[in-house]
């Protein structure tokens, strides 16, 4: 969608970019996703509010509990949302609104769903894998990781960890789609799943720690080209470590 020259996400409600609170990316390329949380239920009014005010702050889109949303900076311009230059000059950011102040900061099921609809366009327009991984090195990204703040809050933080936000993000790229995840491992005790990731790095494996159910998984790569899976496999076993292919079935976008 274009408005005045610049791209905004098709599912915007509005948009406002008289504020200018935004910079250059000065040549650098969209490259990952840092949603946040506003810490408070907002509306659309009380968001302008902060964005006409003295705060120097903006994120590319605003998620509010209804599901609607605000553009408040073009996708070309780098948003003023996560904390300094590194951390937004190659990001797309959203405010999403809390329907529980304090607890878990949940958040609704609309404005949930509307965020993951935002990042799959994203996503798919700029080239982007969605993939948390942590201390920066995934293109899905956390505020706590580049400041020292607790945002996204306890309830987003565990969708992005747990891998269901990607998840997600990749039910709506591709509704009906089958990864292929490359695992080393099921652990019912975190360590012996640590050791084993710390193992596979060493050996320059990208490997991360999934827990869910009360299990922890050590995986190398997920794929939607099954030969993929299959030449990472090989590359593991050769290092002399196990491998084997889990596929995932993502019948239906949410």
């Amino acid at each position: 969608m274009k408005r005045e020259g610049y791209t905004i996400t098709d599912e915007a409600n509005w948009y406002w970019f008289g504020h200018k609170k935004w910079s250059d990316r000065a040549g650098n390329k969209i490259t990952r996703i840092i949603p946040h949380h506003m810490a408070g239920n907002l509306t659309k009014k009380q968001f302008d509010a902060i964005m006409t005010g003295e705060r120097q702050m903006s994120p590319t889109v605003a998620v509010y509990s209804d599901g609607k949303v605000s553009a408040y900076v073009p996708e070309e311009k780098r948003p003023w949302t996560t904390g300094g230059w590194d951390a937004d000059k190659c990001s797309l950011t959203l405010e999403i609104a809390n329907d529980e102040v304090g607890g878990n900061w949940h958040i609704s099921d609309k404005a949930y769903k509307k965020a993951v609809k935002i990042c799959a366009e994203w996503c798919k327009r700029y080239g982007i894998t969605p993939c948390y991984k942590p201390n920066r090195k995934g293109t899905i990204q956390m505020h706590k990781e580049w400041a020292n703040t607790a945002c996204p809050g306890t309830y987003l933080s565990n969708k992005i960890t747990s891998g269901q936000f990607e998840k997600d993000i990749l039910a709506v790229m591709y509704p009906g789609y089958t990864l292929y995840k490359v695992q080393c491992g099921a652990f019912k005790t975190k360590k012996n799943a640590v050791d084993l990731r710390e193992q596979l790095k060493a050996k320059g494996f990208s490997a991360i720690l999934k827990s869910e159910d009360g299990w922890h998984r050590v995986q190398v790569g997920a794929y939607k080209v099954k030969t993929n899976a299959e030449a990472m496999q090989k590359k593991i076993k050769d290092a002399g470590f196990k491998a084997v292919i889990v596929t995932q079935k993502v019948n239906e976008s949410i």
